[in-house]
């Protein structure tokens, strides 16, 4: 049988995925809080080697292993360069970028990059394996990949036209932490949906923010719910914003959301409240099939894609 890994290296988390290429399953996952933000440069091979390294024993040294992520960016492994959208599955493939390094058989998916009409510039690392896990159709599709920095994608035409990204998970975790959020909390719905309705009227996003505090002082809403207010209040506003770049009402087959269980199931209770349908995908799922895609590529007889040295 024909084992690879596929690493999804985040920012703030590390995965690792032990795959079976021939039964196209998912043997062993990984998960460690040693996201590239959280090492020095020059610890990122010793990290990656100690978390594979039972894998390469059993498995052998020469295990294909599939960078996606932030490996490649200029702080992680080594810089890999990003395609430019509009960009088919093949423009990402043909620029997977072999690594130099010796201690592991090592392949970098490139990131994605998309300059809009009002130039205002926008990346992704890792989100592209996801994307390539989804097959691209020719129906439009705009995937939504919530996370530290949630990301919006329009596919047609089997093409990745163009993406937006959005502050939300990152301004999130700063605010919980200022404050605005006072004491204990607990998870309840009804100030979750109370804080996506008021994302959904508030146009002005920095006057909403304090409206965390004002609720919890004025006794509209329990001091212990706040951070579900203000999560309901910060996905709300992203999703209203979204909605009117990629004008969702015209023409759009389908709305995915890719994400982690919890969070995406967090997202898709925000679209139920504003009453917009959606399907959920979970990310490991999505990687699955991305990396599963990945090494299918990288040993086709018909399709031998020009590797970068």
């Amino acid at each position: 049988m024909s084992y690879f890994i596929g690493l999804d290296w985040g920012t703030t988390v590390f995965r690792a995925y032990l795959m079976e290429s021939e039964k196209q399953v998912l043997c062993d996952k990984r998960v460690s809080p040693g996201g590239m933000s959280t090492l020095l440069r020059e610890n990122v091979e010793d990290y990656l080697v100690s978390r594979i390294q039972n894998w390469l024993q059993r498995y052998g040294k020469d295990t294909l292993v599939i960078g996606s992520g932030m490996i490649g960016s200029d702080m992680g492994l080594e810089w890999v360069d990003y395609v430019s959208c509009p960009s088919t599955k093949e423009n990402i493939l043909t620029n997977i970028k072999r690594s130099r390094l010796s201690s592991v058989n090592l392949y970098l998916v490139p990131g994605l990059m998309y300059q809009g009409e009002d130039n205002q510039i926008d990346s992704l690392r890792g989100e592209e394996t996801q994307l390539l896990g989804l097959n691209f159709s020719a129906d439009r599709k705009v995937v939504c990949m919530p996370g530290t920095h949630s990301k919006w994608v329009e596919v047609e035409n089997h093409t990745v036209k163009r993406f937006r990204s959005a502050l939300t998970g990152e301004l999130y975790a700063c605010l919980e932490r200022s404050s605005l959020i006072r004491g204990a909390q607990e998870w309840h719905p009804t100030a979750f949906q109370y804080g996506v309705e008021s994302g959904q009227k508030n146009e002005a996003l920095l006057s909403a923010l304090f409206q965390v505090r004002s609720h919890s002082n004025f006794q509209k809403i329990p001091a212990r719910h706040s951070q579900c207010f203000l999560s309901g209040l910060l996905i709300a506003t992203e999703i209203k914003e979204m909605c009117q770049y990629f004008q969702l009402n015209e023409n759009v087959s389908e709305l995915v959301v890719v994400g982690a269980n919890e969070l995406a199931h967090i997202y898709q209770q925000a679209l139920d409240n504003m009453n917009i349908q959606v399907s959920v995908i979970s990310d490991v799922e999505a990687n699955t099939r991305g990396f599963l895609s990945i090494h299918q590529a990288l040993h086709s007889d018909e399709n031998r894609f020009s590797i970068q040295y």
